[in-house]
């Protein structure tokens, strides 16, 4: 999670299989406190598994120096930049697994939005 004032924290035990994978699993449930500019970046293993040609995993700290460093556009933007980071990371290695990632923002102000009114 990006909090609006650029922090980066992770959801403690927040991990778990992949919705959907199996039917009549039972998935635990999260609760977290999203505030106005927030942003939750759900992603599976196969971003942060992502393989360099050296044998190099991408890691969670290259994931999370993007989202540090460019979590504060729009949620699109995130998704794209993170991605573009893993294809550049990855080069000519051969994709070993899934990479799915979407970025879902909080209540951030839309840019051009009329002011409200009182």
């Amino acid at each position: 999670m990006r909090r609006a004032d650029g922090s980066v924290e992770a959801l403690n035990g927040a991990g778990g299989l992949v919705l959907g994978a199996m039917p009549g699993i039972e998935y635990p449930d999260h609760t977290v406190q999203l505030l106005p500019g927030d942003r939750l970046v759900l992603y599976t293993d196969g971003v942060t598994e992502a393989f360099n040609p050296a044998d190099e995993a991408y890691g969670e700290e290259r994931l999370i120096a993007e989202v540090k460093a460019h979590g504060d556009g729009a949620a699109a933007a995130l998704v794209e930049r993170i991605c573009r980071s893993v294809t550049l990371f990855a080069g000519a290695a051969a994709q070993s697994d899934d990479i799915t990632l979407t970025v879902l923002t909080w209540g951030a102000p839309r840019i051009g939005s009329p002011a409200p009114r009182s």
